[in-house]
């Protein structure tokens, strides 16, 4: 498939799904086919990068901060470095990367249902809990996370 020609959002796209289908050696591929600056309203290069490099189980905290320079409220970029931070198992700053999350973006359910899931990690049953009470009545009812959550 001939894809040089194609637009550098379109490449993101691709990259994010070869990484997917756990493709990684495309994923790379793509993603450093894309000028570095690029970012538009659904995508930043360094976002997709540091995913891509999350998921394969390589140092990604570099190209979420530089996601997080271009554009310091990108939902993306700080959900990479709270995974990062939880990969390296630096709970407590995994959970303020989300709390500064929750508030910029407080109608976005995963990052509730993932702050919920650390503090459980942490030994915070209770503000698991009421995590997970938030979700359900204030977000989404049917949220499966949350329910298994409080019927524990």
């Amino acid at each position: 498939m001939e894809t040089s020609a194609a637009p550098d959002g379109a490449k993101l796209q691709l990259s994010l799904f070869y990484s997917m289908i756990n493709d990684m050696f495309e994923a790379k591929k793509f993603v450093d086919e894309v000028k570095d600056a690029y970012s538009d309203k659904y995508l930043n290069k360094w976002s997709v990068k540091g995913w891509t490099k999350l998921l394969d189980e390589e140092e990604s905290e570099e190209f979420f901060e530089k996601a997080l320079q271009q554009n310091p409220k990108e939902i993306d970029a700080q959900m990479g470095m709270a995974k990062h931070y939880e990969k390296i198992g630096d709970f407590k700053n995994a959970v303020e990367v989300l709390n500064k999350l929750i508030v910029n973006s407080p109608n976005y359910t995963p990052v509730l249902v993932e702050k919920m899931r650390l503090l459980l990690i942490l030994g915070g049953w209770e503000q698991s809990v009421e995590t997970a009470n938030r979700i359900l009545t204030q977000k989404d009812e049917k949220n499966i996370d949350a329910l298994a959550q409080v019927r524990k």
